[in-house]
């Protein structure tokens, strides 16, 4: 029992080691400023759309 125990133990600490570094690696390798993407694909640049946060996201998933 102790040993499944540890085992379990140091898979959960590889996976959290491992995504740690993917999620790292996604931010490093990424754009420096993902919103300049965004600005020039929509042609739509405000720097603050005066709606609250939720509002915003809510938008943002509805379907053209």
């Amino acid at each position: 029992m102790l040993g499944y125990i540890v085992r379990r133990l140091v898979a959960a600490f590889l996976v959290v080691v491992v995504t740690s570094m993917f999620v790292f690696a996604l931010f490093f390798l990424g754009p420096s400023n993902p919103a300049s993407l965004l600005c020039n694909q929509n042609g739509r640049c405000t720097p603050r759309s005066g709606k609250p946060c939720l509002s915003t996201s809510w938008d943002s998933t509805k379907v053209s």
